[in-house]
């Protein structure tokens, strides 16, 4: 069996979670594609001519590719996508793509010029909100807020969102948010403002404008900047 000409290419990473993302790619001139992933910030394995492997969507259950530290085959057949699961949290990973034709021992891979790309996953998620948010100390244009963390369950870091209109506004996993106690200078969020971000338990808010109402939400989260992207996980109910 001839080795197919045009490699596949656009290997890329969407909806990545705490033990999972989903692959994407453009199919090669080959007849089928083998996307392998490993537990590493890089992948340098490729497969064997005349195996073919098994592959499962369960990271670490599909055929090992390569030398040690191996690869694991998530994908091996004619589409161009496949979601990956059972992947640590917090963990670096490597994809990579092949195309190839022939089967039953006949493979012939094309192992020059293969697309990769890297990608973290998320930490786990807090199961739990803070409790007793409190503002207090108020002046003219500026107060106090207060918070106490969950008994079981609660995250590291907390951040704090505020606006004037009592909008319901939700963080989005995977993203860092900047954050500025001085209300109206930190990163919006729907029609809300970040007011602070980290792991203490409360922050003085100024810049705040007399005789208004402010709704005040405190989420829970884990993680930070990873390798590759941001790690972040927002529990995105609140006390």
């Amino acid at each position: 069996v001839a080795q197919p000409v045009t490699q596949c290419s656009g290997l890329a990473v969407s909806g990545i979670t705490t033990n999972g993302a989903t692959l994407n790619w453009t199919q090669g001139s080959g007849s089928r594609e083998l996307v392998t992933v490993k537990y590493a910030t890089t992948n340098t394995n490729t497969p064997t001519d005349g195996t073919d492997y098994v592959s499962s969507s369960s990271y670490g259950t599909g055929d090992a590719v390569g030398v040690s530290p191996y690869s694991y085959a998530v994908y091996d057949g004619t589409s161009s996508t496949v979601t990956v699961s059972n992947m640590a949290s917090s963990s670096n990973f490597t994809a990579n793509a092949f195309t190839y034709d022939g089967t039953s021992g006949q493979n012939n891979y094309l192992t020059t010029s293969y697309p990769t790309v890297g990608f973290t996953t998320l930490a786990s998620e807090p199961t739990n909100p803070v409790s007793n948010v409190e503002a207090k100390d108020a002046e003219d244009d500026a107060f106090t807020l207060s918070w106490g963390n969950a008994t079981t369950g609660a995250g590291v870091y907390h951040l704090v969102l505020m606006n004037s209109n009592s909008a319901y506004d939700v963080p989005v996993d995977a993203t860092i948010y900047t954050a500025n106690a001085n209300y109206g200078s930190g990163q919006l969020i729907g029609s809300s403002y970040v007011v602070y971000a980290g792991s203490g338990n409360g922050v003085r808010v100024t810049n705040l404008a007399m005789e208004t109402n402010y709704t005040i939400r405190v989420y829970e989260y884990n993680g930070g900047t990873g390798t590759f992207n941001a790690t972040t996980n927002y529990l995105t109910s609140t006390s």
